[in-house]
């Protein structure tokens, strides 16, 4: 998500400013791809972790890949700091905060976890994309085609 999705914006508008956060630095640069990257057209990509700074990186989008890590989902003190980073560190990155974009990427794991914390705002649209098929009958509204077991 936060190499395809990243490559799509700036591939459909060159000049947007894209800042891709995780709970680690691994996991927020993928792969080999440089922490940085700019476009010709004054775009560019910056790849930070929790506890990273973004001082003079302006955004027009925000990609929050995973900000906090399953084992901590427990920790009232690790929610806390999630929420903080959201709230102290990103939001205000917008160069036109009416405009601005969040996408956030988390499985969820607690009812204050970040995608939590940003839905209870009430300013965000919330998709849920299940990872196990809720209906694999016939006549399920899911995509796949059903086969029923052939017995003989």
């Amino acid at each position: 998500m936060a190499v395809v999705y990243v490559a799509y914006l700036l591939g459909r508008s060159p000049s947007a400013k894209i800042i891709v956060v995780s709970y680690g630095p691994d996991l927020a640069r993928t792969g080999n791809i440089p922490g940085e990257i700019r476009t010709t057209k004054g775009g560019s990509r910056k790849a930070i972790s929790i506890g990273s700074s973004v001082t003079g990186h302006g955004a027009d989008y925000i990609i929050v890949d995973d900000l906090l890590k399953a084992d901590d989902a427990g920790s009232e003190a690790e929610l806390v700091k999630a929420q903080e980073v959201i709230e102290g560190t990103l939001l205000p990155r917008f160069d036109s905060p009416c405009e601005g974009r969040v996408v956030m990427v988390a499985q969820r794991l607690h009812e204050m976890d970040p995608p939590g914390y940003l839905f209870e705002r009430g300013t965000y649209r919330y998709l849920n994309l299940s990872a196990i098929a809720q209906d694999y009958g016939a006549g399920s509204s899911c995509a796949w085609k059903y086969h029923a077991p052939q017995t003989g």
